[in-house]
């Protein structure tokens, strides 16, 4: 991935190291409950760049139209594995939308 707003990446210190990083407590957090088989969406913030998303249940998103359940093989939705961070560039994206077998908990934590 690559970011345009490398002033938005701050220092952090541990043990005599210095790191760039996304600093956590300049995110807004969106936390979505999802109903089994119900899509929803997570709106991303205005000026959003990028998102880490993780979930407690296995579930698919799509950023342009509303996320299915694949009954086969597909290209058109992304999956996110129960417990795996994933980040996604949304600069041009309004809203993701979410979809599980069964009901999740869903984070999302947005970078300007």
């Amino acid at each position: 991935m690559s970011f345009s707003t490398s002033e938005k990446l701050k220092a952090l210190h541990t043990d005599g190291f210095r790191l760039e990083c996304w600093n956590e407590l300049d995110s807004t957090i969106k936390n979505n409950v999802l109903a089994a088989n119900t899509a929803e969406n997570m709106v991303k913030p205005t000026g959003a760049v990028a998102v880490r998303l993780q979930s407690d249940t296995d579930l698919w998103y799509n950023l342009t139209t509303t996320a299915v359940i694949p009954t086969a093989d597909s290209s058109a939705h992304s999956s996110l594995p129960a417990g795996v961070e994933r980040w996604i560039q949304v600069s041009d994206v309004t809203n993701i939308s979410l979809i599980s077998a069964g009901a999740a908990k869903v984070c999302g934590w947005f970078w300007e």
